[in-house]
């Protein structure tokens, strides 16, 4: 009989254990999942739309994106966008990816407008102290420099931003 009480002791230490372990991860899972929860809306991306564009010159594109939704974008974080735009220059197609500034292969927000009014009453951008905040409603007028002359009027434009709001649009 001892041999039949060890075997029923050893597998009842064995059941508690295993009760035990399940009980604590189950309880450690719902934590990390507490954690997860956020602001609805918090961690939602922006959504930026790409209204019209223009040529304006032999390497320059004007180009306006609204701020559809309910995100902003700090004007210092635009810096780190993706823009790119594809065109053709002496019968080749070129894509360049721009940078923000100013001159050559780079891009910058020319005004900003407020249904058709220019400039804006919250948050308001300022270029030269990178502050303000690009808010919802708001059309930002990008002027691109590219560096090589543009051919025709066919011609691509995309924005990724730093949350991970993106458009695109084909032009021509």
């Amino acid at each position: 009989m001892s041999g039949f009480g060890g075997i029923f002791a050893a597998a009842m230490i064995g059941i508690i254990f295993t009760m035990s372990f399940n009980a604590v991860m189950q309880l450690y899972i719902n934590d990390l999942l507490a954690c997860r929860v956020e602001r609805p809306g918090a961690s939602a991306q922006s959504t930026p739309k790409v209204g019209s564009g223009i040529l304006n010159g032999t390497h320059v594109f004007l180009v306006n994106v609204t701020m559809d939704g309910a995100k902003s974008i700090k004007f210092e974080d635009l810096n780190l966008s993706d823009v790119f735009v594809i065109h053709y220059s002496g019968g080749t197609k070129v894509t360049e990816k721009v940078v923000m500034g100013n001159g050559s292969g780079r891009w910058r927000v020319n005004r900003v407008l407020v249904g058709n009014r220019e400039g804006e009453l919250v948050n308001p951008i300022n270029e030269a102290s990178q502050t303000g905040m690009w808010d919802p409603g708001e059309t930002l007028e990008l002027l691109i420099t590219t560096s090589s002359p543009i051919d025709d009027d066919l011609w691509f434009f995309s924005i990724a931003l730093v949350d991970g709001g993106a458009c695109s649009r084909t032009f021509g």
